[in-house]
């Protein structure tokens, strides 16, 4: 049974925070583009999201916990946009 902060977290970000289709930052500095591609509960409760990297080439969708994420300034999801219609 996940404790009560897991399920309190979960439901205010996961609801409010991010969704499908967000550009975010993520990595160990957070330098790295990417866009969530779904946004899930794992058996035990603890929220994780799937997010695909830009430009994609060679590299596989991540699923990251929430404390690795950020999310982008509008200008950074403008280039983010830019460089994922270029790659396809």
């Amino acid at each position: 049974m996940p404790s009560l902060a897991n399920r309190v977290v979960s439901r205010f970000i996961l609801a409010s925070y991010f969704n499908k289709g967000n550009y975010v930052l993520f990595g160990k500095f957070k330098n790295k583009r990417g866009k969530i591609v779904r946004v899930f509960l794992d058996p035990r409760g603890i929220p994780y999201i799937e997010i695909q990297p830009i430009p994609k080439g060679r590299k596989s969708n991540r699923i990251l916990g929430l404390y690795t994420i950020r999310k982008m300034s509008p200008e950074a999801i403008v280039e983010a946009q830019a460089l994922e219609k270029a790659s396809q």
